[in-house]
């Protein structure tokens, strides 16, 4: 019995590599870069363990928090 599953499936993914390759870019924009925050370092010691972390100061402080009417960074 001869196997006919794997030249298809071999056909099929030649078929799907080539799609979006050239054809659709003409008609859609490259995508826009995402923003990359800045990292600065914070060193936190809780319950006798150190740990890093670059983004703490994108924290809320409470106040912010616990404010009624939000500000420009909530």
């Amino acid at each position: 019995m001869k196997n006919t599953f794997l030249p298809a499936l071999f056909a099929a993914t030649a078929l799907l590599a080539g799609c979006g390759d050239s054809t659709n870019e003409a008609n859609n924009p490259p995508m826009p870069q995402a923003p990359v925050a800045k990292k600065i370092a914070t060193e936190i010691t809780t319950h006798g363990d150190t740990r890093i972390d670059n983004y703490f100061w994108m924290r809320l402080s409470d106040a912010q928090k616990e404010a009624e009417t939000p500000d420009a960074q909530t």
